[in-house]
C-alpha cells in the first residue's frame, strides 16, 4: 500500500475535519525535511500563456539581468548549501525559460556538484541549449504542454508552435539515449475544454518516447495579487481564458469561504524560496517581481527570509482567502467540482488509466517514483 492509498483510506473513512487535521500535521511532517529554491536564471519567456504571469506584464522581463549572471548563482548556491535542511531543490525556473539561458548547462553542473536535486522545466519551444543541459543529468526534466493540434495549442501556449514542441521531444529522447542520462522526463499536460482529445494523443506520443505523462486540470495561475484583483475586482483575464477552464476560480473561492476549516499552512511560504534573476526574492513563487525584502537573497540570513514570508500582508491575505487550497483536490467539495467538470468534458470510459493519474495529480511526487523504474 502507497502513500496515496493510505490517505485515500483515510479521506474515505474519516469525518471530513479530522482528515483535515490529520492531511496538514502530514504535510508539515512530509516536507519539513524538503526546501525548494525556485531561481529564475532566465527571466524571459517566449510565449505567452494566458494562465501565466507572463501574459500580464509587458516586456521580456523586468529586470534589469534578463538572465542571472554564473557568479552571482555560484554565491546563490554556496549560501544554499549552509541551509539545515536535509533535502534541498534547485528549480532552475520560476516563471521564464530556462533554456533561453545560455549557461544553462552550467548552472545545472553547479547545483548538482553540491548534491542538490536539480529540476528544469521548459515550453520547449526552443532547442538551442536543450542537448548540453541534458548532458548534465538534471533529475528531472518538465515539459509543459496544453495541445497536440496547432489549432488547440495556440489558445493555451500563445506564441507557441506544437509541431516544434513534438519535434524536440523526440530531440529530447535521442539526447538521453546518446548520454545516457538518468534525467526523468514528465510531460504536464495542462488540461482544458478544449483539448481533452489532444490530451490523449499527447499520452501515446509521450508513452512511445518512454516519458511519464502527468495531465492535471489547468486554472488561473497568474500570480496572487492577479488572481485576487481577479476574484474581488472582477479585473478579467486575459483571452477570455475563464471560457476554457473547467473549474472557475470563482467556484472555488465560493466553496471556500463556506468551509469551517481553513489552512494554517501553505507549503509556498514554508518550503519554498523565490529567487530572481537579479538575485532579489520574490514573496513566494506564486507572485512576480513582488519583492519580498529591499535586500536580496546573499545580504539576508536565511532564518530572517523565513521571518519576512510569514508577517507579508500578502501572504496573510493569501491565506485568509484560502488560495494555498486552491489546487488542493482532498477537499471534497472541490473533489466534487473536478469529478463533475471530469465526466462532463472526459470520457473516461476508455481512459481510466489517464483517469487514476488525475486521481493522484496531488501527489506527483509519488507518481514519479511509482514510473521511475518503468521508463528509460
Amino acid at each position: 500500500m502507497g502513500i496515496y492509498d493510505i490517505a485515500e483510506f483515510c479521506r474515505k473513512s474519516l469525518p471530513e475535519g479530522l482528515y483535515y487535521i490529520i492531511n496538514e500535521l502530514y504535510s508539515n511532517i512530509r516536507y519539513s525535511f524538503t526546501h525548494k529554491y525556485s531561481i529564475e536564471i532566465s527571466d524571459v519567456c517566449n510565449l505567452k500563456c494566458p494562465t501565466c504571469v507572463n501574459a500580464y506584464r509587458e516586456g521580456g522581463g523586468h529586470s534589469d539581468e534578463p538572465f542571472m549572471k554564473k557568479e552571482k548563482f555560484v554565491q546563490i548556491i554556496e549560501k544554499i548549501s549552509k541551509h539545515s535542511v536535509l533535502k534541498k531543490i534547485i528549480e532552475l525556473y520560476n516563471w521564464g525559460e530556462p533554456l533561453l539561458h545560455p549557461e544553462v548547462d552550467d548552472f545545472v553542473r553547479i547545483a548538482k556538484a553540491k548534491g542538490f536535486i536539480v529540476w528544469l522545466s521548459s515550453n520547449l519551444n526552443n532547442a538551442d541549449n536543450l542537448e548540453k543541459a541534458i548532458k548534465e543529468e538534471p533529475d528531472l526534466f518538465c515539459v509543459s504542454v496544453s495541445g497536440f493540434n496547432q489549432d488547440n495549442y495556440k489558445i493555451t501556449h500563445a506564441g507557441g508552435n506544437i509541431e516544434l514542441v513534438k519535434e524536440n521531444m523526440k530531440k529530447l529522447r535521442e539526447y538521453k539515449n546518446k548520454y545516457n542520462s538518468k534525467t526523468t522526463v514528465l510531460v504536464a499536460f495542462h488540461i482544458y475544454k478544449h483539448n481533452v482529445e489532444d490530451m490523449k494523443k499527447m499520452y501515446k506520443f509521450s508513452k512511445s518516447l518512454k516519458f511519464i505523462f502527468l495531465p492535471y486540470l489547468a486554472s488561473a495561475n497568474v500570480g496572487i495579487t492577479q488572481l485576487l484583483a481577479h476574484l474581488y475586482k472582477a479585473v478579467p483575464l486575459v483571452n477570455d481564458i475563464n471560457e476554457y477552464l473547467l473549474i472557475q476560480p470563482r467556484s472555488i473561492l465560493e466553496h471556500m469561504q463556506t468551509r469551517r476549516h481553513r489552512t494554517n499552512y501553505c507549503r509556498l511560504r514554508n518550503k519554498n524560496t523565490a529567487i530572481n534573476s537579479d538575485g532579489t526574492l520574490d514573496i513566494c513563487c506564486g507572485t512576480k517581481r513582488e519583492l519580498l525584502s529591499d535586500k536580496p537573497f546573499l545580504e539576508l540570513p536565511l532564518k530572517e527570509i523565513e521571518h519576512l514570508k510569514f508577517k507579508h500582508p500578502l501572504c496573510k491575505t493569501c491565506l485568509a482567502n484560502g488560495l494555498p487550497d486552491f489546487s488542493n483536490y482532498n477537499i471534497s467539495g472541490i473533489r466534487k467540482m473536478r469529478a463533475n467538470a471530469l465526466q462532463q468534458y472526459l470520457d473516461i470510459t476508455n481512459f481510466n488509466h489517464i483517469y487514476d493519474y488525475l486521481e493522484k495529480s496531488t501527489v506527483s511526487t509519488d507518481i514519479i517514483d511509482d514510473n521511475r523504474k518503468h521508463l528509460g
